[in-house]
This record gives structure tokens, sequence and C-alpha cells, in this order.
């Protein structure tokens, strides 16, 4: 996950402030509206005004300080989300999951993500009845894309909430038209500007500092109420460096305040003067130690001394902050410090005129230092400005440990930017990262040619250093950013691991079954390597319908991903491993797997990445399998919330369909089924070229959308469609993955078993194959298959026989569903398998999970509206199987029937009279997608299942 410095996120303590209550008599008034703007250059006091006023007003804040890393979108967003977390940790929770692991391209979806949480957050017992939101020198966000999103943000902000800008320039926020509706104030450099009366009361307060009327009158003059002057001029006076004016002699304040009036937007020479000033009067170390820190945009004292080379930092920091310096802490601890971005501006400037500044050593020993504490992204623009590219190399890959997953590409494709192309292409660690970056992006022509940059790199590095001694080789090795020789093996290895990917993607098994052996062999003892050399080897075994190796290899790479805290491989991991587990015959266990190893994704908040939808979806099949459907529904709608249908790809938004209809299969919805597999074949058209292209659907192992569709009109009785499908054999060249080719010959079987084809060479077949290769389930299903094609033509005998012998298969696995899928063709067979004495505790139980699921299917058919929501609300379960809300969703008062809204209390006395949905529609002149919406809000506020329980509840209140 992106790391977040939580300094950014604390007001900066400024020490002493003087409080202006005219100006905070206008943030008083002006934060009844959204927006606030305080803007003017620097030094005017605008961070100073906020400071005092949340320091002197109960109401909450959150608060950002804005910096150029964060003109980026989705760093931006994920530094708001990091502030408004203050508020509740479970608020920004969806928008994070969105920001850490999609490619976004239009950012309104995070807005209006973060604005859907807002409102519920609205309806909490214990929100906050104001809230105030500070981002701190916003000036620096110039991206259109991040002003475009924000600007909606603040366009549908709750009523509470109240956001406070301070800029050096207005934002373009459309600041004159929110003005003009009285939805944004603004506080200018005029309003901030001191008058002589607060400059003496400025002085006084701030430095002690005692000046006559007209030393203040001429102060007033030279500086026109500018606050950064002000205080510096008083610092130099009060240090003897300046002489306030006596009205005889000429002094350097005279001889200043005698200029032309300053524009303070161009001219600093004001500023300059009393800058050198102030600085002249500190002692040779005490400058020399600022000119020295001003390298960091902010400090600490370890930093401080790696950078001067002294110990003394303390001492330093502590008389800047006593001589009223321009320091300020900027965390809790008050262990991060920061200069006044005008000081540390002159600073910086100032120690280009010193030729005898060792400059550039303190910015290595600042880069240097930060690398060393686990302060990457501080160091690399250190590392860029001095041109160290090795280094930079080296924090590149500290920054993004992992080259094969991330999210947030937008910002590694910002922070390659800052690199000259020709800079990327030698140093591998770039080079692998803009391989990356290209590969998440379905850019596959361009990832291949910077893997062949990475590797043209390291080659003639080991061709030229075989030549040299072993300090020359060393030296050959940094130039590349890299540590020593194990870490040349290791970023080899990377290379090969991110080729066996896009050699996977690209359907060229062979060649990413040898590279994952290669990188096994070279990565012993690497936890975070070799976790995905066994994931990939566990996706290679399964579309092999190998599932015993399948099981082997997942389950070490789920061990070594876990023991490297590698979220993204656990949960690609546990996804084929489940699978695995489910089709070698052990569901029950799947499912306590399934359990233990979401909830240690949960503790490390890694439910929100790529693959959880994927992992969902096998979790599904287990509980189906188990006729937990309950379960099984409530996991779906976890599903549903990881596919954005605008950010998903379109396999994910694939199987997510296709989990919906294995669902409403399971649950009795046949009608449901059937409409939404014809539009899986719809989906399919659209989004899929008939030719199919390396690397997408053709390679997947989930049954086409028209074999899929040909299933459900067997579950409804209609067996044409399977047995026009059943017409031609499936081929494995087809789709490269044997796993599905069995699996689609089980299904030909059935299909040719219908117009009497003798199908038992082709079911012996498939049961010897998966036999061989422990796929329990397809062996079980053909023995089933046999079972009851025989029943049908009338051989009792080789029916029983085949029955049996799938029962003696399924008994120690458990499987239920698997079995009575086709309940009326098996009833009668477990029947006699219970008077055979074979395996009859088990056939009992089937027989009580058919009844089970028959009188499961009556509940749903009576309640005639159980039924997904159409495509404007997205999918959802039954209404009975929604899931319970619970007290950490929703504050207990909100149930109950004085919890309903008046429209909701419409809904309800129309259903009171029998009403169907299509009637109280047009009744109340509502779509049907509206009532549908407000029969889930009543449901959860009343918290029952159903509409029959629902009446009973509001009429007994």
């Amino acid at each position: 996950m992106y790391p977040i410095l939580t300094t950014k996120l604390s007001m900066p303590r400024t020490g002493t402030i003087m409080h202006r209550q005219p100006l905070l008599a206008k943030l008083d008034t002006y934060s009844a509206e959204p927006l606030t703007i305080i803007t003017a250059p620097a030094g005017y006091g605008k961070t100073s005004l906020v400071c005092d006023w949340l320091n002197n007003t109960d109401t909450p804040y959150c608060w950002l300080s804005v910096d150029e890393k964060n003109n980026t979108p989705s760093s931006f967003w994920l530094y708001l989300c990091a502030s408004l977390k203050k508020l509740d940790a479970s608020l920004t929770q969806k928008a994070e999951s969105l920001l850490q692991n999609n490619v976004i391209d239009d950012f309104s979806l995070i807005t209006d993500t973060l604005i859907e949480s807002l409102e519920k957050f609205t309806r909490k017992w214990n929100r906050p009845a104001k809230v105030n939101l500070v981002l701190d020198d916003f000036h620096v966000i110039t991206d259109g894309k991040i002003l475009d999103s924000f600007n909606r943000f603040i366009d549908y902000l709750p009523s509470w909430m109240h956001v406070i800008i301070t800029s050096r320039s207005l934002p373009e926020l459309m600041i004159p038209h929110r003005c003009s509706k009285l939805q944004a104030h603004v506080i200018s450099s005029r309003e901030l500007a001191f008058d002589a009366s607060l400059i003496d009361e400025f002085l006084q307060t701030k430095l002690s500092l005692h000046l006559d009327s007209d030393a203040i009158a001429r102060l007033f003059s030279a500086t026109e109420g500018w606050a950064a002057a002000i205080q510096l001029a008083g610092l130099a006076i009060k240090s003897g460096g300046l002489q306030p004016y006596n009205g005889e002699s000429t002094n350097r304040l005279a001889t200043t305040t005698s200029l032309k009036p300053l524009n303070l937007d161009q001219d600093q020479l004001l500023s300059d003067f009393l800058l050198s000033e102030v600085l002249s009067q500190l002692s040779p170390q005490l400058q020399d130690f600022l000119l020295a820190i001003s390298v960091v945009d902010s400090f600490c004292i370890p930093l401080c001394n790696a950078i001067t080379g002294s110990e003394d930092s303390l001492v330093f920091i502590d008389e800047l902050i006593e001589a009223g310096l321009f320091i300020s802490a900027i965390d809790e601890k008050n262990a991060w410090y920061r200069l006044h971005a005008l000081f540390r501006q002159w600073l910086l400037a100032h120690a280009q005129t010193l030729p005898h500044l060792a400059y550039a050593a303190y910015q290595r020993r600042a880069m240097l230092w930060l690398y060393e504490n686990q302060h990457a992204e501080d160091a690399l623009p250190l590392a860029i400005t001095l041109a160290d590219w090795p280094t930079a190399g080296l924090i590149i890959r500290r920054l993004y440990p992992s080259l094969i997953q991330f999210g947030r590409l937008d910002h590694a494709a910002n922070v390659l930017s800052k690199f000259p192309a020709e800079i990327i292409q030698t140093i591998p660690a770039l080079a692998i990262l803009k391989a990356a970056v290209n590969f998440n992006l379905h850019q596959y022509q361009q990832a291949e040619r910077y893997i062949a940059y990475a590797e043209r790199s390291l080659q003639r590095c080991c061709s030229e250093a075989s030549k040299d001694s072993p300090d020359a080789r060393q030296e050959s090795l940094v130039s590349l950013g890299l540590l020593n020789e194990a870490d040349l093996t290791l970023v080899q290895t990377g290379i090969k691991l991110l080729q066996s990917q896009m050699a996977r993607f690209n359907g060229d098994t062979l060649r990413a079954q040898a590279l994952d052996k290669e990188v096994l062999a070279a990565s012993a003892g690497n936890p975070s390597i070799q976790c995905w050399a066994h994931y990939g080897a566990a996706a290679d075994s399964f579309v092999a319908d190998q599932i015993t190796d399948c099981v082997k290899h997942s389950s070490q790479a789920l061990a070594l991903a876990k023991e490297s805290q590698d979220g993204y491989c656990a949960t690609y991991s546990l996804t084929w491993l489940l699978h695995a587990h489910y089709h070698n015959g052990q569901p029950k266990y799947a499912i306590t797997l399934a359990q233990e190893n979401l909830q240690w994704l949960a503790q490390r908040s890694l439910l929100n990445l790529p693959g959880t939808a994927s992992l969902y979806a096998a979790v599904i099949e287990l509980y189906v399998d188990q006729q937990a459907l309950d379960e099984a529904w409530k996991t779906y709608h976890l599903m549903e919330s990881c596919v954005h249908p605008t950010l998903a790809s379109r396999e994910m938004l694939f199987i997510k369909r296709v989990t919906h209809i294995r669902l409403l299969n399971a649950s009795g919805l046949i009608e449901q089924a059937r409409e939404q597999a014809g539009s899986l074949i719809n989906f399919q058209q659209t989004h899929f070229p008939s030719t199919g292209v390396s690397g997408e659907f053709n390679f997947s192992l989930l049954l086409d959308a028209t074999t899929l569709s040909a299933l459900v009109e067997r579950m409804a009785g209609n067996y044409f469609p399977l047995i026009q499908w059943a017409a031609e054999a499936p081929k494995l060249d087809a789709f490269k993955c044997l796993f599905r080719y069995e699996f689609e010959r089980l299904i030909y079987a059935a299909g040719r078993s219908l117009i009497g084809a003798d199908t038992s060479d082709i079911l012996d077949s498939i049961e010897a194959a998966s036999k061989a290769r422990g796929v329990t389930t397809r062996q079980i299903k053909a023995h089933l298959l046999t079972a009851t094609i025989n029943a049908a033509n009338g051989n009792k005998n080789e029916a029983r026989t085949a029955f049996f012998e799938a029962i003696r298969l399924a008994a120690p696995c458990h499987y239920i569903n698997l079995i009575i899928e086709d309940a009326e063709a098996v009833e009668p067979l477990l029947t006699i398998a219970i008077e055979k004495r074979v395996e009859p505790d088990y056939c009992r139980t089937l027989l009580t999970a058919i009844a089970n699921m028959r009188r499961y299917r009556f509940d749903v058919a009576a309640d005639k509206d159980a039924e997904p929501r159409d495509e404007a609300l997205g999918e959802s379960a039954p209404p009975h199987q929604r899931p319970e809300i619970t007290s950490a969703e929703t504050n207990p008062t909100e149930f109950g029937v004085e919890a309903l809204s008046p429209r909701e209390r419409d809904v309800l006395d129309l259903l009171s009279t029998g009403a169907r949905n299509k009637d109280i529609a047009e009744a109340l002149k509502l779509s049907l997608a509206t009532v549908k919406r407000h029969l889930q809000n009543i449901y959860g506020k009343l918290q029952v299942s159903n509409r029959t329980e629902a009446i009973l509840k509001y009429g007994r209140s």
C-alpha cells in the first residue's frame, strides 16, 4: 500500500499567534457556507489565521498540508482520504480501495464514492454537527483531473462540512461563480495585511518588541502590512542589525522606506534585504545550519545531524524557535519541523550565490539519510535533482517492492516522467517499473520493449564486468542501481518473473513454466519472489487439469505470500487453492481455509485488492455446494462492491455475471437466471471478439455465455439449446485449457445423451482422466451422468452401479449441491442407496438437503418480487437473502418504523393492500427501480427479510 506521511495531516504548531478578532469573526460567519478561500502571497499569515481559528473553536477539523507530490490525482485523493479518516475509519475505505488498485481516468468516481460515504455518515448519531476540512498551500495543485474532481466534491458536499483553502493564488474552482451564489467567500491579502495598530500589537506579541509610533508608521509604509516582512524587520531591529528611524539620522530602514511602494506579488526587494539583514545577525554556525537544512522540505533532529555532520542540531533548532525565526513543528510530538516557505525559498536562492557552500553535499547526505530511514519518496526528488540515477533506481525499488502488481499507476507514471528517457532504458529498476506500468495498462508491446532494455543493461554489465577486477565489477553494478552480486541475481530473477506473467497472459504456458522453474531455482530463501513463481505454477497446473499439483503449488504460494506480507499474491493464490480443494474433494476444508485467510487479509486491510472479487467468486462456489445460500448471497454482495462497472476488466465483469447466474440458478430463480444468461450472451458479443485475442477471453477457465445459457435452459426444462450446442464436439485447441476442455466434454456427453447417442466411451474416458489428475468433482459427475442416462433408458442395474460409485466417492468429501443439483433424477436413486446400505447417513443428509432446497425455492417463489434490481441499480440478491445490517454498518437508532421516510411509508401503505411493485410504481408515479430501492431501504430499516414481515411489523406499529 502507498505510504502516507502523517505529518502532512497535522495542523502546524506556529508558536505564539496574535488573535485577529475581526478575521476570526469572518471565518465564523463564512463557515456556514461550503467553501472559504484565504489567498495571499507567502508570508501573509494565511496558515496562522486558520490555526488560530481552529484552536479557538470546538468544531472538529481534518487537515492536509498539500505539496508538489500531491499534484497527482491518486496521491491527492489518497491523502484527502487519510485526512477524512479522522472522522471515521471506515468513511474512506471504498474510495481508497479504488485508488489503490485501479487505473482511473475519471476521478469524479472517487468524488462520488466519497460523497456517498459522507451522506451515509450524515445519518450516524455520533456525527459532528460541523466539520472543517483544511487544505493548506493548495496553489501547488495544477493537475486538471484533480481540479475537476475536487470541484465536483465541493458541489455535492454535505451541509455539515466546510472546506477552507489557503493558497498563494485564487484556485481554479469556479470561485467567482460560487461567490456570486454565496456558496464561497474569499479573504484576500488586503484583509490579511496589518495596519499600524496591528503591527505594534504583532511586534509586542510575537517578539516582545516595543517601537514608537513613527517607527511603526515607517515600517507600515515599507512593508504595506506584509506580516513576514514585519516579522523580519522586527527580528533585525531586535538583534541590533537595524535601528528604528528616529527622524534625524538616515539608516538602513530609512533608506528602505524611501523606496517606491512595493508590489509584493512581484518585487521581493524588501524581503531580500530584511532576510539578509536577519541572517547576518546570526552566528556563522547558525547561518550554515539554516542553509544546510533548507535542502529538505521538513526535517527532524537525526536528519539535521546527518546533513550537517554535527550533533548540535537540537541546540540550533531551539535557538531558531527562541528567536521566532520562521520555524514550526508539523507533528503532534514536535519531532518534525519545517521552515516557512518564504524563508526557505530565500535560503535556497541565497545558497546558490555562495560558491564555497557544499550544497550538493548537503543534498546527498539528506538523500542517503531519507533513503536509509524509510523515507524513500522524499529521497527521490533529491536523487533526481542530483542526477544520481543509480540511487534513484534503488529508491524506485523500495517504493515499488513488487514489480508484478501494484496500484496507483498514475503515480508510478508521474515518477517515471521525471527521468530522461535514456536513463529509464539504462537503469534496470526503472525499465522494469516502466514495463510493469505498461503491462498493467495492457500496453504489451511497450512492456516487452522495456523488459528488453532492462535485460540488455544487465547483459552489458555482466559481459563488460567479467573482465574487470572485483572492485571494478562492483562499481559497474552500482552504476546500474544494484547493491551487489546478490542484488544483480535478484533483479534478473524479477525480470524472469515478470516475463513469466506476461507469457502466461499471452497463452504461452510452456515459456511461463520454464521461466518459473528458473525463478524458483534462483530465488531460494526469498519468499517475496518464490511466492509468485509458485502462484504461476498453480495457475498452470489448474489450466493443465493437474489439480493435485495445483493444491501443492497454491498452498506453497499462499504460505510464502503471507510470510512476505504480499497481499496480492496471497489473494490470487488463495483463489486457486479454494478452486483446487473444491475439485479434489475438500469443499468443507476449503470453506474453513477461506474464512481463516479472509480474516488474515481483512486484518491487514488487504480485502480491496484487484483479485478480491475472483476470490469471493471461489468462496461463493463453495457456499453454493454446501447449500449455504444465505452466506453465498452475502458474499456476492461483497463481490459486487469490489467490481466497479467502469473500472473492472472485461474478464472480471464476466466472472461477476457468471457468478450471479449460478446463484440465481441455485436459489431457484430460474427465470431470472435465464434472463441474465441472455444478457451475458449480449455482453460477450459486445466485449469479446469472436476470433479471440491473445491473453483475453479465449483462455478463460469459465464456460462461455452460450454454453452457460444452454445449461440454464436445461434446468428450466428446455433441452433444445443443449442439444444444439452438442452438435459439435469441443476442441482443446480452441482454448488451450485442458480443465475447461474436459468439463465441456462432460457437457457434450450430456447433450448427446438427450438424442439417444451412446456416450459411455466418452464418460469412461472422462472418469479415468479425472481420477488420474485428482479432479474428484468431475469423476463424480461422470458417474452421476452415467447413472441418470441409464435410469432414463430403463437400465436400472447399470444406473445403480454408477450412482453407488458416485456416492462412495462423494461421501468422504461431503459434497451436497454437486449431487442434488438434478434433484428429480437423483432422489429415487438416493432412496435405493439407503435401502442397499450404500453410505446411508450421507444419503439421508442429501435427501434432507433436497427437502430444504425445495422449501427454500418455494419461499423464493412465494416472494414474487424477489428479483435482481434492474441494470441502473446493479444486480442483487433476493430480498430475504440480503446481508444483515449490523451495528458496525448502521447506527441502531436508525432502525424501526420511525426511521422510515415519508415516501417509504407511502410504499408500505400500498404494500399493505397487496399491491405489487408495478402497481406501487404507477400509483406513486415512480420508476420500478425506485420502488425496489425504497423496498430495500425499508427491509434494512425494519430489519426484516421480506415484504410479509415488513407489513406485519409496520401494522403492529
